[in-house]
């Protein structure tokens, strides 16, 4: 499961379940098939913003770990790789806001 964090962002908990997560102990969770349904995303976002994401091949319901690998290579990761990138930049756009009062 790999994690990210926006610093420079603040999370949006009504545009959040506007967009489909549910709300489960604390944590919001969002799943959606992708790459024909072949595979499913996984996303959990914790009340601080912070985002985790997986990735399940559906045909054997087992995570797919490939994508998180730098060095790994091929034509089927680097589309996985793709469909998960725009998959949290469109949740960045949709759940996120500026964080003006950022302070250093």
């Amino acid at each position: 499961m790999k994690k990210y964090t926006f610093p420079k962002k603040k999370l949006n908990i009504d545009k959040l379940i506007s967009y489909g997560f549910c709300e489960d102990y604390g944590q919001y969770r969002y799943s959606k098939e992708i790459l024909d349904s072949q595979m499913r995303l996984e996303l959990t976002i914790e009340e601080d913003g912070t985002l985790s994401e997986r990735v399940i091949d559906i045909s054997v319901n087992e995570e797919y770990v490939l994508h998180q690998i730098a060095s790994a290579e091929g034509a089927f990761v680097g589309m996985v790789k793709e469909a998960v990138e725009n998959e949290i930049q469109k949740l960045l756009s949709s759940c996120y806001d500026g964080d003006i009062f950022q302070f250093s």
